[in-house]
């Protein structure tokens, strides 16, 4: 919700909001802020498992269906990114995550 007034008090197109699926998990933010304060200013998303921030790969690890559908309702179609850790299996946990991503967006 700050950073929707911050791009809306600069008004400048240029300055748009980024949101992060780890930090609006680890800091309880409701993902309701993503319809109700402005989508139109949002304009990319970053997604990682909130428990270690590694990639997401089967939805089970998380509650990722509300942020999903919020998005979805919000009307965005922009970029989505993995923003995660890197571990041993990051080649069998990277190819999960471009399952986790086809499905769902």
């Amino acid at each position: 919700a700050e950073g929707v007034q911050l791009a809306k008090d600069v008004d400048d197109p240029n300055v748009r909001v980024l949101v992060d699926f780890y930090h609006l998990t680890v800091e309880s933010e409701p993902v309701q802020h993503l319809i109700d304060d402005g989508a139109e200013f949002l304009r990319h998303t970053h997604f990682a498992n909130p428990t270690g921030r590694v990639f997401p790969v089967d939805g089970a690890e998380a509650d990722y269906k509300p942020y999903i559908q919020a998005l979805k309702a919000a009307g965005y179609d922009q970029r989505v990114s993995c923003e995660a850790y890197l571990n041993s299996t990051f080649e069998a946990d990277a190819k999960k995550a471009l399952e986790f991503f086809k499905k769902n967006f």
